[in-house]
């Protein structure tokens, strides 16, 4: 959701696959948060 709106629809493993998607982009925030400091993410 987007300011009350529905922005994306679908399960968390398509909406983590669109690289441009507000979902996608909410949850690398999350869980880059959630790594130890000096742990990189797996590419």
């Amino acid at each position: 959701m987007d300011r009350g709106e529905i922005v994306e629809s679908g399960t968390h493993a398509s909406l983590s696959k669109k690289k441009n998607g507000l979902y996608a982009h909410l949850a690398s925030l999350q869980f880059d948060m959630e790594r130890p400091a000096g742990k990189q993410a797996a590419e």
